[in-house]
């Protein structure tokens, strides 16, 4: 019995030496996913903020929408003839037979105009 203590020493001292080797690892190891569950954490702040922004942006915008006035635009020609006067500060549009003659200073700004809500609305 005596003459395996030296040995069993022997492999006691290895085996404990792997062992501190592999505890040393293990530090190493919760270390850097520590590091990487700060950086998830920060990067999941940074998202939480941004989507906070991005609903008052939203919330905003709706409200401003609500809070337009609301055009109503007639159906008839004479009518479209003094909406088209009335918006676009003029008096020289002018019913032609069931048509609208919009003098081309009058189309141009209705064509900027719906130029202008298009590209609003490509969100």
């Amino acid at each position: 019995m005596c003459n395996n203590t030296g040995e069993l020493e022997g492999q006691y001292k290895e085996l404990k030496k792997q062992y501190n080797a592999q505890k040393e690892l293990v530090k190493i190891i919760e270390d850097l996913r520590q590091e990487e569950q700060d950086s998830l954490n920060d990067e999941i702040k940074t998202r939480e903020w941004e989507n906070k922004d991005l609903v008052s942006e939203n919330n905003r915008l709706r409200d401003k929408i609500k809070n337009q006035p609301r055009i109503n635009v007639p159906k008839d020609a004479e009518g479209l003839v003094k909406y088209f006067n009335t918006r676009y500060k003029t008096d020289e549009n002018k019913v032609v037979e069931n048509k609208i003659g919009l003098v081309q200073e009058v189309a141009y700004d209705v064509s900027m105009n719906l130029k202008k809500e298009i590209e609003l609305w490509k969100i």
